[in-house]
C-alpha cells in the first residue's frame, strides 16, 4: 500500500477503533499507564526468551507462532507503530526473534519485511 494511502487509511481505522474501544469503556486507563504496561509485558517475554533460540528452547513450538503472530501484525505496519521503536530500542533480543521466526520458518515472505 502506498504510503499516502496508508496514513489516511491509518487515520481513519484508528479514529473509529479509539471511538469503539472508548464506547466499550477500554480505554478507561491514561495513555501513560498503556504503555508502561506494553513494556512491562515486553520485558517479561524478553526474560523469558533469555538467550534461546525460541521461548522454550531450539524449537518453536505453537507459543512462538502465538507471540509471534501478535508482534509481527504490529511491528511490521504501513505506519509508524510505537511498538516498533519500543521493541528496536529497548527490546532487541524481541526483534531479532521477530525477524528470527520470519527468516526460518517463513521465507517466501522475505520480501515483505
Amino acid at each position: 500500500m502506498p504510503e499516502f494511502l496508508a496514513s489516511i487509511s491509518f487515520k481513519h481505522v484508528y479514529g473509529f477503533a479509539k471511538n469503539r474501544l472508548k464506547s466499550l469503556h477500554i480505554l478507561t486507563l491514561p495513555e501513560a499507564n498503556i504503555y508502561q504496561g506494553l513494556k512491562e509485558n515486553l520485558q517479561a517475554l524478553d526474560e523469558i526468551l533469555g538467550d534461546k533460540k525460541y521461548l522454550f528452547g531450539n524449537e518453536p513450538i505453537l507459543a512462538d507462532f502465538a507471540l509471534f503472530s501478535h508482534l509481527c501484525t504490529m511491528y511490521y505496519t504501513a505506519y509508524n507503530q510505537p511498538l516498533k521503536d519500543i521493541l528496536d530500542t529497548e527490546y532487541p533480543r524481541l526483534q531479532k526473534y521477530i525477524e528470527r521466526i520470519l527468516t526460518e520458518n517463513f521465507p517466501e515472505f522475505r520480501m515483505y519485511y
